[in-house]
């Protein structure tokens, strides 16, 4: 299964706050729910929101299924100060992560 996620990065520089958004194949992992823990290499996340999506045509039964995560950074992540070029480095070293973008929104 992919997943769409994005992790706040609880990073504000500059008035501008950052966030890390990819895709995850979680592969046959179970869903993550809300308070779960989640480790992409060295940086590890807490599940803050989960939502499912599916098209407005169909039924559920013939109609794909989208799913997205939010997260943010447990406490002891925060404390290591990842910068944003950190957590991208970690994040694209990952063979589950694609479309990797952290950016950066007012």
């Amino acid at each position: 299964m992919r997943v769409e996620v994005t992790i706040d990065l609880g990073l504000v520089i500059d008035g501008v706050e950052h966030t890390a958004e990819f895709t995850w194949d979680m592969g046959n992992r179970p869903v993550p729910v809300r308070k779960d823990r989640i480790a992409f290499g060295e940086y590890t996340a807490r599940v803050t929101r989960r939502q499912y999506k599916c098209a407005d045509s169909g039924t559920l039964t013939d109609t794909p299924v989208e799913l997205e995560l939010w997260a943010a950074p447990t406490k002891a992540t925060r404390r290591c100060r990842f910068t944003p070029q950190e957590v991208r480095e970690v994040l694209a070293a990952l063979p589950c992560v694609s479309d990797l973008h952290v950016t950066g929104t007012r």
